[in-house]
């Protein structure tokens, strides 16, 4: 399947072509996320790499069939604790997580009721990035994505450029430990 190319055979990312590991999260998560790019909810505006993977889906894996047998197959993975790559204020990143843990959880394990998924197995370069395009729009600014509208608002309570890179630390160096 075209997914490992940029995923890893395994789903564990690869951070110079800026492709989050995928093993760990859940099932449902994973799908809605695939029809997001699919409706262009995800994917659109000035989210570059969130066009190229709605280029890449639409081109090379359209059957929603398909992206539930890949899907199930990511499920089957063993997630791996993320490489560190970030060096954010970690002190910082758990006074500001707090906030978070009401949707993502105590040890950012997610919270399916909230369709918050778990933030524990994606690398930190990775959450980073998320934060700063919820924080500018690039992510949850479409209305059919309730839970991305709820992580914009939340991006906006981060008023530093080192704030997302200190919470994204926190997690991967204290939650997926």
């Amino acid at each position: 399947m075209i997914c490992g190319s940029c995923h890893g055979a395994r789903a564990e990312g690869e951070p110079r072509l800026d492709a989050p590991s995928l093993a760990g999260l859940p099932e449902e998560y994973l799908l809605r996320q695939l029809r997001y790019f699919r409706d262009g909810i995800r994917g659109a505006g000035q989210d570059e790499q969130g066009r190229q993977m709605r280029q890449i889906l639409l081109d090379a894996v359209p059957s929603e069939e398909d992206w539930i047998a890949v899907v199930g197959y990511i499920h089957s993975l063993p997630a791996a604790v993320p490489p560190v790559t970030l060096r954010g204020d970690r002190r910082r990143g758990a006074e500001l997580y707090a906030s978070c843990a009401g949707c993502h959880g105590p040890r950012a394990e997610g919270n399916d009721a909230v369709k918050a998924p778990p933030l524990r197995w994606l690398p930190d370069w990775y959450i980073a990035r998320q934060v700063n395009k919820f924080g500018t729009g690039q992510r949850g600014s479409a209305p059919e994505d309730v839970p991305g509208t709820q992580m914009r608002a939340a991006a906006a309570t981060l008023h530093s450029d080192s704030d997302a890179p200190a919470v994204a630390a926190f997690i991967v160096t204290s939650l997926s430990r």
